[in-house]
This record gives structure tokens, sequence and C-alpha cells, in this order.
């Protein structure tokens, strides 16, 4: 954060100011123009997924698809760190033999990976919301009971 304030009197800003903010990180273009540029000059080096032109005619749905997409593949990185760090050699977990150096998906295999445990999420999801219309509906049903039981008991 700049605290200097001739910097930050210079540059007619009065709150305080993070640096990513200040060099634009927070737009969508530049963050765009800059990922196409480094993808551009070291196109082994980087490994995020491929950009998608945002205008008006884009579809929500699938603007929402690409940013379940990204965060799913996160968390799937973040996973895989977690379980290869714990991994012994000849380990089992959730009934699965992990290996130390992990698996070799193809593209395809790990976007089906990926619909399917996406599909799990979504059914679980639905199932709780399920769960929890059955709850309420069981307790204003008791209430309800609960009520015609003190007027009968009050007559």
């Amino acid at each position: 954060m700049f605290t200097n304030l001739n910097l930050r009197d210079e540059i007619g800003v009065k709150e305080k100011l993070s640096m990513p903010s200040l060099l634009g990180f927070d737009n969508v273009e530049n963050i765009s123009y800059l990922r196409a540029k480094v993808t551009e000059k070291y196109p082994s080096l980087i490994d995020f997924p491929a950009l998608v032109e945002i205008d008006e005619d884009t579809n929500p749905k699938i603007l929402a698809a690409i940013i379940t997409n990204e965060r799913a593949i996160k968390t799937m990185k973040r996973k895989g760190k977690e379980i290869s760090d714990t991994a012994h050699e000849k380990n089992i977990q959730k009934g699965v033999h992990i290996d130390p150096k992990g698996l070799q998906l193809s593209p395809k295999s790990a976007q089906a990976l990926l619909v399917s445990n996406n599909g799990n999420l979504l059914e679980l999801y639905q199932a709780r919301c399920q769960v929890k219309r059955i709850k309420n509906k069981l307790e204003s049903t008791r209430n309800e009971m609960d009520q015609v039981e003190d007027e009968n008991n009050s007559k």
C-alpha cells in the first residue's frame, strides 16, 4: 500500500491504493491483453486456460461455466498437491492407488473427470436443498398438528 503522501498527492488519490490496482490488474481487458502477450512470447511456460473474448453477445451461462472450470482446475491442482505431499510408496486413499508422480491423463479424460465431479457436486447440492425443504415441511406440519391439538385440548 502507498503511504507516501507525496506520491498519493501527485497522482491525485486520497485513499490507499494497492500496487495491482494502480497497475490496472483489476481490469479484465488489461489482464486479457497481458496474458495474450505472455502466451505469445512464452507459450511453453503458461498453464492457464485459453481466454474467451468477453463481449455483449457472450452467453452468461458460458461465462459461468468457464469460471466454474477455472475454479475446479485450481481446486484440483491444490488437492493434487496435498495428495502428493501425503502420498507414500504404496498408499491408497478413498479406494484409489496414489502414485507420488500422479496420473497421466489426456485432456479429454481430464475434462470427463471434471464433468463427472461437477455433476456429483450438483447432485449433492440438490439433495441437500431437497432435505432442507423436507425438514421445513415436516416442521410446519408438526406446528400445525400442535396447533390442532391445542385447539382440541382447549375445547
